[in-house]
């Protein structure tokens, strides 16, 4: 029984040679040029802005974005590799990666041509763009947005509060959600409207916060009050905002869900190294049997996360209207074992697991903003029940 999916097609999950040899390059640039400054990124809390330029001159930038706007072939298959061989060096430079397509990959699908001319440096890693949804009274109901649009001659009059937005002092674009009031007001979902907002208009004002996890990527606050948007900057049709949302977050849930396998992979190589290095008693500590228990444990919520992530790229490209409930479970699932990988690898590495210096408590800190990035675990669950009541249907094939 293939319930809810159609049939045993549904479970494929096929590469092709280009997606080895962007693996084995994704990987090159984590060692060479991620790293090295790991370190630093960590004790600083600052990636240098040198790093996206060299990533999109790597085509990770581009990934499924047409030559013409600067971008390379590929799908969120690619993408899932590019983001899980960085992600096992930084989570946050693959998190700074995948904030830029949260405004490109909207903008390709529902923006008009001037609007597009925009793609191109932001592939190139020449300027910057981050998408600003989320507000302090809520960030998973989308419907309750708060900030509103209201007309003005020849554009709009934006007012508001963003908050927790990742790329912020990098931006040099936002993609705003807000309420247009002159939209029908039958449902509260329905005048939610997406804005491009240029960085440097005088009533805008970034407060910038600090994150425990995906250090080196900025997170803050956007306050506009009375911004001017012209209606050439609203970004598909009014009204047809959290269509736009939804669409563009369930394929942004396949790179959370490989930010988490970079995690799960990087916690794994990390105790084995180290727990083949130390010694205890006499011997290894990789002798003791409670060792060897959590390493199996790692290790195979890293082969499940990691099935369960390339299928959902792989469904993405063969069943488009699967990616909803596909993307939602391999997020779901790879966060949460995220998480506990890396209490496993905090606690075989003991001492030194709890010690900022070495590093390793940092995945602990990472996979709390995996899980809260593109939906909370609760979120998730909400989609995929409401996608599996979409297939009742199908079970009455079955009986």
């Amino acid at each position: 029984m293939t319930f809810p999916f159609k049939n045993l097609e549904d479970f494929k999950i096929e590469f092709e040679p280009r997606h080895e040899e962007l693996r084995i390059r994704a990987r090159r640039f984590a060692e060479t040029e991620l790293k090295p400054r790991l370190f630093r990124i960590e004790k600083t809390g600052k990636i240098p802005r040198e790093l996206i330029r060299k990533a999109g001159a790597e085509g990770f930038l581009g990934i499924g974005i047409p030559k013409i706007y600067g971008g390379v072939e590929g799908d969120l298959r690619d993408l899932a590799i590019v983001i899980e061989e960085i992600a096992r060096i930084s989570p946050a430079f693959g998190l700074t990666i995948l904030v830029t397509y949260l405004f490109t990959i909207p903008v390709l699908l529902h923006g008009t041509e001037e609007q597009k001319k925009l793609l191109k440096k932001i592939v190139q890693g020449e300027t910057y763009a981050c998408h600003a949804a989320t507000e302090p009274g809520g960030g998973s109901d989308l419907a309750g947005i708060r900030s509103i649009a209201r007309r003005s001659e020849g554009g709009w009059i934006l007012r508001g509060h963003k908050r927790f937005i990742s790329g912020v002092d990098w931006a040099d674009y936002f993609l705003i959600l807000a309420r247009a009031l002159d939209a029908s007001p039958e449902k509260r979902s329905r005048n939610l409207t997406f804005f491009i907002i240029e960085r440097g208009h005088e009533k805008l004002r970034i407060i910038l916060d600090e994150c425990m996890g995906a250090r080196g990527l900025s997170v803050g606050q956007i306050i506009m009050k009375d911004v001017y948007v012209p209606d050439s900057n609203v970004l598909g049709e009014i009204g047809q905002g959290l269509k736009i949302a939804l669409e563009t977050y369930s394929r942004m849930r396949i790179g959370a869900a490989a930010l988490a396998v970079g995690i799960i992979q990087s916690s794994l190589e990390s105790s084995l190294r180290y727990s083949l290095r130390r010694r205890a008693f006499g011997k290894p500590i990789i002798e003791f049997q409670s060792n060897q228990f959590k390493i199996v444990d790692v290790l195979s919520k890293l082969m499940a996360s990691r099935l369960m992530l390339y299928w959902a790229a792989n469904i993405s490209k063969r069943s488009p209207r699967d990616l909803p409930i596909a993307s939602s479970m391999a997020k779901l699932y790879s966060s949460g074992a995220a998480e506990d990988s890396a209490i496993k690898a905090i606690e075989i590495h003991g001492g030194l697991g709890v010690l900022v210096n070495a590093l390793i408590e940092r995945f602990l800190r990472d996979s709390e903003i995996v899980k809260m990035i593109e939906g909370t675990g609760e979120i998730q669950r909400i989609i995929i029940f409401r996608e599996l009541l979409k297939r009742m249907e199908m079970l009455k094939d079955y009986y």
